[in-house]
């Protein structure tokens, strides 16, 4: 991942540097009572749970939405590796099936489906959604249709954020308003819809 995608996830700077041990630990008790208890949750239950002041909590996260989406984003960031080998459009399409797995298991579907909620009522969750959730994967994402652009996988007229939106925007549909199955059979009609426009003529 590129500096600037790190710099978006990851924790602020402010105060004495982090101990990376209490903020792993503090981000796994925040993963563990979104899943079991929801993601209304303030800093005293993270805290509690973790082992650590409200303090620290305060310092490092600027609301408890946004360090329970840094603690999604830590649980899947094997999800974003998606920008180094193979082919663009294998690269680009296992993104897809990766978004599809991530939004439908119950252990992160169902908190980043009430944060993706809550995002559409409060400014302060959408920007924290913005910057520590679909950021980072739309970076990916454009770094991969721009890899394909410049070898000649895909066309060149493409428009990036377009084909982002087309890409993934569905799943956040069914995950939001239809609540429609999802599983990789799912991906995979995306995929076979979207994919072969990509390709030059």
């Amino acid at each position: 991942m590129s500096t600037s995608a790190a710099s978006e996830h990851g924790a602020r700077t402010r105060g004495r540097p982090r101990d990376p041990a209490l903020r792993e630990r503090i981000l796994e008790a925040a993963a563990t009572l979104a899943m079991t208890s929801g993601v209304e949750l303030g800093f005293e239950r993270i805290a509690q749970e973790a082992g650590a002041s409200r303090t620290t909590l305060y310092r490092w996260w600027d609301s408890p939405e946004e360090l329970l989406l840094d603690a999604m984003l830590e649980r899947t960031r094997w999800s974003l590796d998606h920008d180094s080998e193979g082919t663009a459009a294998a690269r680009l399409r296992a993104q897809v099936y990766d978004a599809v797995e991530i939004l439908s298991a119950p252990d992160t579907g169902k908190p980043l489906r009430a944060l993706a909620a809550g995002a559409l009522t409060n400014e302060k969750v959408r920007s924290a959604f913005n910057k520590h959730w679909l950021g980072p994967r739309r970076e990916v994402a454009a770094r991969i249709l721009s890899d394909g652009m410049i070898r000649g996988e895909f066309r060149q007229d493409l428009d990036v954020e377009a084909v982002i939106d087309a890409l993934f925007s569905p799943i956040y549909h069914r995950l939001l308003l239809t609540r429609m199955p999802m599983g990789r059979t799912y991906a995979a009609t995306l995929w076979d819809l979207v994919g072969p426009g990509l390709r030059p003529d």
